[in-house]
């Protein structure tokens, strides 16, 4: 259990820190890549506007430098 940190600094698992607000790190797997388990609170709001971080406008995460980045749309 040596190689499990629980609920982590955000600023170690998200390239920008801001994301905090709306995924919450629950667990860091350390190792040659680190591993983050997040959640998110709240309910899924319908015809959300195009905002940063927005549950429509998820995509998923790239690891960069072992920190998560947003994958987002390109527009």
């Amino acid at each position: 259990m040596e190689n499990i940190l629980l609920h982590p600094d955000p600023a170690t698992v998200f390239a920008d820190p801001a994301m905090a607000m709306y995924f919450k790190p629950l667990l860091t797997v350390l190792g040659e890549t680190p591993v983050h388990l997040l959640t998110r609170e709240g309910l899924i709001v319908k015809n959300e506007p195009d905002y940063r971080f927005a549950e429509n406008y998820c995509f998923g995460f790239g690891m960069e430098a072992g920190k998560y980045r947003l994958l987002v749309p390109s527009k």
